[in-house]
């Protein structure tokens, strides 16, 4: 209880970077260094690290998940929904990869193998268990998993160098107190 009443004057008597730095310095580097670690995990993945289904496409749809509309930039964010017949899960491939490539090579009925992370994989890298890795159809990778990688390899430099930078902050917080 005490803790909590401090955190409330601290709020209202401390100078902003003081603050943050009392309570949100340790916090903050963590989490830039589980966003590391999960997107190492992530960059070295194998196919074989995945789960797989195979099943006939029950449909496939490139849908709009969030529109932007500000003065100055205009746009959309957009996913590809797919589900199979044999499945309960709706897989989902974000639009920072090439969506369309995929959603406009599948039609309902084609027989696809989606690759995607178990619990634990997702657990540690962020997004969801239904994020599509790697598609497959007629023996052809229409998605590969390696586009997923390059993305975790500049998400893991940018968790990186936030690490680097907050925690000799944090340190030297700590040695000051």
């Amino acid at each position: 209880m005490n803790y909590i009443k401090q955190f409330f004057k601290d709020f209202i008597d401390l100078p902003n970077l003081h603050f943050f730095r009392k309570y949100f310095l340790l916090p903050v580097t963590l989490l830039f260094a589980w966003i590391t670690i999960g997107n190492i995990i992530e960059m070295n993945y194998r196919v074989t690290d995945l789960n797989e289904i195979t099943g006939k496409v029950e449909y496939n749809e490139v849908v709009t998940t969030r529109t932007i509309n500000k003065p100055f930039y205009k746009g959309r964010e957009q996913e590809l929904h797919l589900k199979l017949h044999n499945s309960p899960e709706h897989f989902r491939l974000t639009d920072n990869f090439f969506i369309g490539e995929v959603a406009g090579k599948l039609t309902v009925g084609d027989s696809v193998t989606v690759y995607y992370r178990n619990w634990l994989q997702t657990l540690l890298g962020f997004g969801r268990q239904s994020d599509i890795y790697q598609v497959e159809y007629h023996g052809k990778t229409l998605f590969e998993l390696s586009s997923r990688q390059r993305n975790a390899e500049g998400l893991a430099l940018i968790g990186a160098l936030a690490t680097i930078l907050f925690f000799p902050m944090y340190l030297h917080q700590r040695r000051n107190k």
